[in-house]
């Protein structure tokens, strides 16, 4: 029997692989109240930015992300908005009108950041992890 291949949208994808991801904190509200939970340090990542954690990568899209893992892929449909924390979590705000639901993971050991990113506090994380 060969494995099953999973692809589709899902918000909540990284929920559902805990070989790469472990969830710390779920929270839904207004948009303004969730965006205030976020862990001090986080930096948005922009589009071209991949975060690696076990083995999984996440991509992030300009208003969207997807993760694969092997043949895996799954679509963080828009809006979606990734942040990087203290190169030890991700969060990641799903926006639905002015609701929203965070969720906030710890990395595996040895994650990463690596590819493009848009700010400076952003490049100067990702160059501390080498």
């Amino acid at each position: 029997m060969l494995p099953h291949d999973f692809s589709g949208d899902a918000p909540w994808a990284l929920s559902a692989l805990p070989d790469c991801f472990s969830q710390r904190l779920r929270a839904s509200g207004p948009i303004g109240r969730l965006r205030a939970r976020l862990p001090r340090g986080s930096v948005r990542l922009s589009s071209g930015a991949t975060v690696s954690s076990g083995n999984c990568t996440v991509f992030v899209g300009e208003n969207d992300a997807r993760v694969e893992r092997r043949a895996d892929r799954f679509h963080l449909p828009a809006i979606t908005e990734v942040y990087f924390i203290d190169r030890r979590q991700l969060a990641i705000v799903h926006v639905a009108r002015r609701r929203g639901e965070l969720r906030v993971y710890r990395l595996r050991p040895h994650a990463g950041l690596v590819g493009n990113t848009s700010t400076e506090r952003t490049r100067m994380t990702a160059n501390e992890q080498t």
